[in-house]
This record gives C-alpha cells, sequence and structure tokens, in this order.
C-alpha cells in the first residue's frame, strides 16, 4: 500500500512523540542535553554545566534566568530538532548568574615602522558566568 509522504513523516512523529513521552513517564531518558542559543553563539549543555558569555546580560548575581532559544534536546534515545527553534512549551532550560566578573587587560597595540605612529590601549571584557540549573522535557502533543 503506497502513503504519501507526508502521511508517513505524521505517522513517524506520531510514534516518535508516544516512545519520548513513555520515557519521560518511566524517568529513563537519561541525561538531558540541550543547544542553545546564548549571546550570538551556539553552545551544547548538560546539567549543571557553567558557561562563559563574553557578553553582560541585564541580571544580577544569584538570580535565575531562562534560556528560550533552544535549537535542539536529546536524550540517550532520542533527539528532538527545532526549526529553527523548539517550541517553548516542549522544553524549559532554567540557569542561574553566578559572577559578573571583567577579563584581564587586552592590550591592543599597533605602530607603523618608520612613521613616528603608535597606538597603546588596555581593553576589559565583561564576562557572565552562568550555571545551568536544569533542562525540562514536557510531555509531547501526540
Amino acid at each position: 500500500m503506497f502513503l504519501s509522504p507526508l502521511i508517513r513523516h505524521l505517522h513517524s512523529t506520531k510514534k516518535l512523540s508516544r516512545k519520548v513521552n513513555t520515557q519521560l513517564k518511566q524517568n529513563t531518558v537519561g541525561r538531558l542535553f540541550a543547544v542553545i542559543m546564548v549571546a550570538g553563539k551556539q553552545r551544547k549543555i548538560t546539567n549543571e554545566d557553567i558557561i562563559v558569555l563574553d557578553k553582560p546580560i541585564e541580571a544580577q548575581t544569584g538570580e535565575k534566568i531562562l534560556l528560550n532559544k533552544v535549537l535542539l534536546v536529546g536524550g540517550s534515545d532520542f533527539t528532538l530538532i527545532g526549526r529553527p527553534l523548539l517550541k517553548p512549551n516542549m522544553v524549559k532550560v532554567e540557569a542561574t548568574v553566578i559572577e559578573k566578573p571583567l577579563s584581564h587587560p587586552i592590550v591592543m597595540f599597533w605602530y607603523r615602522r618608520r612613521e613616528n605612529f603608535r597606538f597603546f590601549k588596555l581593553r576589559k571584557i565583561n564576562y557572565t558566568y552562568l550555571r545551568i540549573n536544569d533542562i525540562k522535557l514536557f510531555e509531547l502533543p501526540a
């Protein structure tokens, strides 16, 4: 029997969502990982990871934040890929701002030989340290 590609895709999607939902109910998904987009870069994270951002964020130290731009999430047996992002009702990534230090001084020095031109400047970058508290995957619609 011939099935159109759309019907086959919908059938496989329902099958996958049922499989993932049963694993979620039985707590057998294993350690979840996710790829998020934060500060203009993609980062692969798991629970209890510490990531360093080279841009400041508006949250204060000790404050919990939600990272909404989740590109994909996976467990031991499955991976859910967003096109381009997963919906906020599917996955939630929670992080805590640990620290917001400045970097060591970065020296910027230019010169042009035989022209008596020298330029010297020191620069510091604002870093933000985040600890990933939890990656929660909710039940998928069947």
